[in-house]
């Protein structure tokens, strides 16, 4: 299992503490650039800063939940049988599966 890796997008607000709020992104080295702007509610350019984050944490420890084997089939099957674990497994793939747009 990979260490989890911090990405450098960082919030920042571009009118005082009310917003509107822009997600800062790094690229060669130490350049940045303002990559996602007009975000209006912090909460909301807190969680699109922590995506890619979320994102390393669900991959990295999906495999590690014991359920890798299995195909969606299975784990439906699984869930009809009263599994509460199968549809969280099926519901981080479809999660990860959005976010990879695969």
């Amino acid at each position: 299992m990979s260490a989890l890796k911090k990405h450098p997008w960082e919030v920042v607000s571009l009118s005082g503490d009310s917003g509107p709020f822009a997600i800062r992104m790094a690229y060669n080295d130490e350049k940045t650039f303002y990559g996602i702007r007009q975000i209006f509610r912090r909460e909301d350019a807190a969680l699109t800063s922590a995506a890619p984050d979320l994102l390393h944490a669900l991959e990295d420890i999906l495999p590690s939940a014991g359920w890798a084997n299995y195909s969606d089939e299975e784990l439906l099957d699984e869930a009809a049988k009263g599994n509460g674990t199968a549809p969280r497994i099926l519901n981080a793939r479809a999660a990860i599966a959005k976010a990879r747009s695969t």
